[in-house]
């Protein structure tokens, strides 16, 4: 065997050992030691169906491959065939490996979460991850050359069991395929391509990345696109934080990124179109909380590095929200549940944080647009639900909302246009639309509400306010414009408000309580940094206000309004000092314009009922403002009862700190019979006739009233007689009487003067005392009522005569007269006459009378001339001549002649006896002396004049008038 030959042999037997060696002893060898060994360092059973080697090819083949989970009852990792082809003599000749092929079909791969939070791989964890980190330590720094020029997957798949969550995740058809990947420096430039495809839990994504890992750059772009994400297979990773189901909704995402490292400067491009579709959430019980057909979001270039964020356009589509409120929970605001917060988490010390500089932020959005949105707010805790008055809760809705936001912007000085539309109930549109910005902050709103009903506040009046609004509606145009600037809101507002046809009713009965035709507010300015307030016109036009007083002494408003309404007000008012008082900001009001402002006013605790009405006409209030000092311009026109001519005119100024008040108040031919059911009431007496007039001049300034009440009444007379125990027992007619004149008319001027800071001052109460106070002054002292007809006071009612006579005192003539004046000028007055004595010195001087005429008697008998003077001799015979004649003895004395004279006329006296009678017939004569001097003057008829029968003799002592007199009584 030559040479050449052996050498053949041992070469063809080397090769027959080495494919031997290759094809049979290494894959057998393989295929039975390695499941075991495995085994031994994972614990779980392997398997492996066939493998193949090619030793001249230099390519592995594995096929049926399985690792078992611990429990054999999945297959924890595993794949139907592997193969890689290793290029031998590439790899020789550059030392590294270079791959021609790895291909590895249907791997599958089995993950399960445990209830006690571990993965069924958590036992093949290593070892720390710091020793982990040390042992590999310094490797990263090391270049790794090598060369795959065809890598793929096919078919593989993945299952998580999230047993906590009782949630199986499923990664199907995934596919994965790398054409070239090298680490070689010379192919650094060379990217590498990653396609990628899969079904995740039905989500279709596919992945589509180019990069160049090895080059310090990192310079890499992806392609990223996820659709028909089902979100309510995540729910359960969100029930045990929400208080709501996800019934529907799938995501599509697309995205595309470019990454690329600088030195100190990464930079990451990125454009994304996110779609969320049928979007449907629920309260768990199959109630609709919130929907929307779609959300959209498409962007330009954004650099989340940088914080720039440039987006094209934000589409919102048919969202739909059905808000509810009940037990003082508001769905939408409950959606996430409480106390899921670790309790053990330590809270950050802000004190050790160190504070990092924000970064800038800006965001472009060319456009915004919310279309065709519907929120339903039903209210179960609306006052009349919870009064039970509703039995359905208080519904809203917000229909056909569309906003449009146009190049949203962050950036400095950048406007964004807007557009915002939407109805309530189907009745009222709304419409917004302007400018604004947010670096500055500012904001240009044009505003229109058109018909906006208050009916729809029905169910949130409060409970104890028994009305219903059954109809009324604003209209609304604006104009508002704010801004910041200093870190200070200026706001400036412009528009016009429209209030129509208002009707209010008594929530029980259903009667009308309140009406209002129109309500106006035209060209209001408003400006908040100053304040001020500028209005060109304000008209308030058709109000009728039906009151009433049932026969419980109720007022209408008394059943709708709360009980203790005025006792807050009171109490608000009381706990306000004088230090709170602050000046009004400028409020400057052009014109205030009343028209048909008009109130029924109805008594039914009267029998029969009574009943008025007060309608203005028209009224003005000219140049309103809180800086003038001097007062708006007022004028009124109006009527009371239909007939009565009711005006004003003057100024007043209710928006200065303390009122101001300069007004005339004119009330003409007020009919005076129709308020016969409260003089009925008050003084048992029907008004037979009359008209009342009244002129009322206030001013009010410094909180100090000066005021003057003149009231005239014309024809007034009292009627028939009306029985009611309530009645006043004060002579009211008289009191009339005494104030009317011979011409029918009754005039009286009541001043009121006060100040409102004294607690105990108050107009009307001060008008009813001083009405009052007449009425009582009738009766105690109507001469001084009347006084000023003739001058003098009470004491004209005595006329005073002399002792014994029927002589008039000096000074009683002129009283007389006075009286006589009186009763001329009231002629429904009458006079009562009553005569009176002195009983001691009338008496006396009646005595006295007598005696002298017993002595001129005698004295004519003597043949003595009766007013002759005689010697002392001479009367003392006369006396003498009496004494027998009154004693039928002679008179014997040894006195001398004087002391005779003295004694006899005693004696003579003390024998006359003046009686009662005799002191009343001279109390009578007084009388009618009275009686003839008042009728002699012609001007006071004699049936007004009557003479009283004196029983009581002496009369009550009055200091400084002589008990001998007549008194005189008005009735």
């Amino acid at each position: 065997m030559t040479r050449k030959n052996k050498a053949g042999i041992i070469i063809g037997s080397i090769l027959v050992f080495y494919a031997v060696l290759g094809f049979i002893i290494i894959p057998l060898t393989a295929k039975y030691t390695a499941p075991e060994k495995i085994k031994e360092i994972i614990k779980r059973d392997v398997e492996i169906e066939k493998i193949r080697f090619n030793p001249f090819a230099f390519s592995l083949k594995i096929e049926k491959f399985k690792i078992y989970t611990k429990d054999k009852n999945n297959i924890f990792a595993g794949f139907d065939s592997f193969y890689v082809n290793i290029n031998l003599t590439s790899s020789l000749f550059k030392l590294s490996p270079v791959i021609s092929e790895i291909y590895l079909n249907s791997p599958e791969f089995y993950v399960e979460k445990g209830i006690d939070e571990k993965f069924n791989f958590s036992d093949l964890i290593p070892q720390k991850k710091e020793e982990a980190e040390k042992a590999d330590e310094g490797k990263n720094d090391k270049k790794f050359g090598f060369l795959i020029t065809d890598l793929k997957i096919e078919n593989a798949g993945l299952i998580f069991a999230d047993k906590p969550f009782n949630t199986t995740h499923k990664i199907e058809k995934l596919n994965l395929s790398v054409p070239f990947i090298s680490g070689f420096e010379k192919d650094n430039e060379t990217p590498v391509h990653i396609y990628l495809s899969a079904a995740a839990n039905g989500a279709d994504i596919t992945l589509d990345i180019e990069s160049r890992p090895f080059l310090k750059s990192l310079k890499s772009g992806a392609d990223i696109k996820i659709n028909n994400v089902f979100l309510p297979f995540y729910y359960s990773y969100l029930k045990d934080f929400v208080n709501f189901t996800v019934s529907s909704g799938n995501i599509n995402l697309e995205l595309k990124a470019l990454f690329e490292k600088a030195d100190n400067n990464n930079q990451l491009e990125a454009e994304a179109k996110f779609d969320l579709n049928d979007f449907l959430i629920n309260d768990g019980k199959s109630s609709k909380i919130a929907s929307l057909d779609k959300i959209s979001i498409e962007t330009n270039k954004i650099y989340p590095l940088k914080n720039i964020y440039s987006i094209k356009n934000i589409l919102i589509d048919s969202p739909q929200f059905e808000i509810i409120q009940n037990n003082q929970k508001i769905n939408i605001l409950n959606l996430v549940k409480e106390n899921n917060s670790k309790k053990d988490e330590k809270i950050p010390n802000k004190k050790d944080e160190k504070k990092e500089e924000p970064s800038d932020f800006h965001v472009g959005i060319d456009e915004i647009f919310i279309k065709n949105g519907n929120i339903s707010f039903s209210d179960y805790d609306a006052p009349l639900v919870l009064a039970k008055d509703y039995d359905e809760p208080v519904k809203n809705i917000i229909s056909e909302l569309n906003l449009k936001i146009d190049n949203f912007s962050t950036e400095k000085n950048k406007s964004s246009d807007f557009d915002f539309k939407f109805s309530l109930n189907e009745k009222t549109d709304f419409n917004f639309n302007g400018n604004f910005g947010i670096n500055p902050v500012f904001a240009n709103i044009n505003s229109e509400i058109d018909k906006l009903y208050f009916e729809y506040a029905n169910g949130y009046i409060p409970s104890n306010l028994k009305i219903l609004i059954k109809n009324g509606s604003a209209d609304l145009k604006s104009k508002t414009d704010l801004k910041i600037e200093n870190n200070e809101l200026k706001l400036s507002a412009a528009g016009d408000l429209h209030v129509n046809e208002i009707e209010i009713i008594e929530r029980e009965t259903k009667k009308d309580f309140f009406k209002l035709n129109n309500f106006e507010i035209n060209k209001l300015k408003f400006n908040l940094v100053p304040m001020s307030l500028d209005i060109e016109n304000i008209l308030i036009a058709g109000i009728n206000q039906q009151i009433f007083k049932n026969k419980n002494g109720r007022f209408n408003f008394q059943n709708v309004f709360p009980e203790n309404i005025e006792k807050d007000k009171v109490e608000e008012k009381t706990q306000k000092s004088e230090t709170e008082k602050s000046k009004l900001f400028p409020i400057n009001i052009s014109a205030i314009t009343l028209k048909d402002i008009g109130a029924d006013y109805t008594d039914f605790t009267l029998e029969p009922y009574f009943s008025t009405s007060f309608i203005i006409n028209f009224a003005n209030i000219k140049n309103l403002s809180s800086d003038a000092f001097e007062g708006a311009d007022l004028s009124l026109d109006g009527k009371v009862d239909n007939t009565a001519v009711l005006t004003a005119n003057g100024k007043l100024n209710p928006l200065l700190e303390d009122l101001l008040v300069d007004l005339k108040i004119d009330l003409k031919s007020l009919n005076l019979t129709d308020f016969t059911p409260y003089s009925g009431k008050f003084i048992g007496k029907a008004i037979q006739k009359g008209q009342l007039n009244l002129d009322l001049d206030y001013k009010i300034d410094q909180r100090k009233i000066n005021a003057e009440n003149k009231v005239f009444l014309d024809q007034f007379e009292l009627g028939r007689t009306i029985e009611n125990k309530d009645a006043t027992n004060l002579p009211v007619g008289l009191a009339v009487s005494l104030l009317k004149n011979r011409k029918g008319e009754i005039n009286l001027d009541i001043p009121v003067s006060g100040s409102f800071d004294d607690p105990k001052f108050k107009v009307g109460k001060v008008i009813v005392d001083v009405l009052k106070n007449l009425v009582v002054k009738a009766a105690s002292s109507p001469f001084s009522l009347v006084a000023s007809i003739a001058g003098g006071g009470e004491e004209i009612k005595y006329i005073e005569f002399l002792k014994g006579t029927t002589e008039f005192d000096p000074k009683s003539v002129k009283r007389l007269e006075a009286v006589e004046k009186i009763l001329f000028e009231r002629p429904g007055l009458n006079l009562d006459i009553k005569g009176y004595c002195d009983t001691k010195k009338d008496s006396d001087a009646l005595i006295n009378e007598k005696f002298e005429v017993l002595v001129n008697n005698k004295k004519t008998a003597l043949g003595y001339e009766k007013n002759q003077n005689l010697s002392e001799k001479d009367y003392l015979n006369i006396l003498e001549k009496i004494h027998y004649d009154v004693f039928n003895e002679k008179f014997n004395s040894e006195l001398d002649v004087i002391n005779k004279i003295s004694e006899i006329t005693e004696k003579v006296k003390s024998s006359f006896k003046i009686t009662d009678e005799d002191l009343r017939y001279l109390a009578s004569k007084r009388a009618g002396i009275v009686r003839n001097f008042l009728a002699d003057s012609g001007r006071v008829d004699t049936s007004r004049l009557f003479i009283n029968e004196t029983r009581i003799i002496s009369p009550s002592k009055v200091n400084d008038i002589s008990n001998s007199r007549v008194e005189l009584d008005l009735r």
